[in-house]
């Protein structure tokens, strides 16, 4: 089993701006292009420009802490996510998985991957403008 470990740097962005960057609906909206909705328990979001919604559960949710599961609603057969986020007023830290072993998994660590990639440095933008 693996998991997808990134670190983005986000100096003097206060943890709870980074972990609301992940819960409120307006903020999802600027850097995820998703529509947010959560009761702090269930965690739903719909991407209109794929025309998919992810749906899953919020699994911790503290000032500078978040978690949550996730599928896609259109693929009910794919393997649950899981992703940890932690903030330390410096940077955030994400654990996004796990994946198992084989081509599949692999494949699908690498797609979350380039996911990260391109919606990262969004957050970022979003977060450290002035």
């Amino acid at each position: 089993m693996s998991t997808v470990e990134i670190t983005v740097a986000l100096p003097g962005v206060p943890a709870g701006r980074v972990i609301g960057a992940f819960t409120d609906p307006a903020l999802v909206r600027q850097w995820w292009g998703a529509e947010l909705t959560t009761d702090g328990t269930a965690y739903t979001a719909y991407f209109p420009a794929l025309g998919q919604t992810m749906t899953g559960a919020v699994l911790r949710h503290e000032p500078d802490r978040f978690s949550f599961s996730w599928a896609w609603e259109h693929e009910p057969d794919l393997p649950t996510r899981r992703v940890d986020l932690y903030a330390d007023g410096s940077a955030l830290h994400l654990s996004h998985g796990p994946y198992a072993d084989g081509g599949t998994e692999a494949e699908d660590r690498a797609s979350h991957e380039a996911g990260w990639a391109y919606f990262l440095p969004r957050l970022s933008a979003l977060l450290t403008a002035s």
